[in-house]
């Protein structure tokens, strides 16, 4: 299920569910953080895929900075948790 970045949408179970589809994919020559990266916006709706293509692309650089950036945004600071 795609993330749209409302409030009642679960950060935690969306990139838990995105890394489990991420690991079942294999790409020759490509790393599994490149296919995160590559696959994450397909995994966003509404609000929050409006949020990332806000980004500037080239701030992107590792899947932490993923998350870091994703987390940040869309987390409580009740559920600091870090991917």
């Amino acid at each position: 299920m795609p993330f749209g970045g409302f409030h009642n949408d679960d950060l935690d179970k969306h990139i838990a569910s995105f890394l489990v589809i991420c690991d079942a994919q294999r790409i020759n020559g490509m790393s599994t953080e490149v296919i995160k990266l590559k696959l994450f916006p397909f995994s966003l709706k509404d609000k929050a895929k409006t949020w990332f293509n806000s980004l500037l692309k080239n701030i992107l650089v590792t899947w932490d900075d993923m998350t870091n950036k994703f987390h940040t945004k869309y987390s409580s600071p009740a559920k600091s948790i870090k991917f």
